[in-house]
């Protein structure tokens, strides 16, 4: 069907059997965080991480491996996002940011909360929210830029070459696969 389309100027190539496809073109990523995701993070992810146990048990392995007061960073998909009640019982020397892989919600743990600040008292800032429990405690949950921001001020922020770093992970990733 389509060969009776061509006509008497229509180039054809023989790829013997190979397939073309149209060129790829993303339409919406942030390179950088990808990569930061991808270099810098615990994945928290399918097919190792199903449920909220096995997240706790990969974040339990990672905080077992960094010093006693470092950050933690993981990132998550498919899950409710974590609640400091749940992180606690792991991490209780290591403050933890762990952030759904769309990147608009984050979970951390008691020792983020305080290095942050953020207490019952803590307004929610404009667009964003902070989770609370009923008595109006911080559950940990943070909710768009605005809330989580207030957390990751306090985090390590990347160096120059780390940043370089997580472009050039991201950018080969999405070579690798035609994009």
């Amino acid at each position: 069907a389509i060969r009776a389309l061509a006509g008497a100027t229509t180039k054809t190539i023989d790829l013997r059997g190979k397939t073309v496809t149209p060129g790829l073109i993303d339409a919406h990523n942030h390179l950088q965080v990808w990569g930061t995701l991808l270099t810098d993070y615990v994945p928290l992810i399918p097919p190792e991480v199903k449920t909220l146990d096995d997240l706790l048990a990969k974040l339990k392995q990672a905080i077992a491996k960094a010093k006693s007061g470092e950050w933690v960073l993981g990132y998550f998909w498919d899950l409710d996002p974590p609640t400091r009640a749940q992180l606690d019982p792991i991490s209780p020397n290591n403050p933890l940011w762990v952030m759904q892989q769309g990147g608009h919600f984050a979970s951390v743990n008691s020792a983020a909360l305080k290095i942050a600040n953020i207490t019952a008292q803590t307004k929610n800032p404009e667009g964003g929210f902070i989770e609370r429990d009923k008595q109006g405690n911080p559950t940990g949950v943070l909710y768009n830029h605005r809330a989580m921001d207030l957390v990751r001020a306090h985090m390590p922020q990347p160096t120059p070459q780390q940043i370089a770093n997580s472009l050039k992970t991201s950018e080969m990733k999405m070579v690798e696969v035609g994009v």
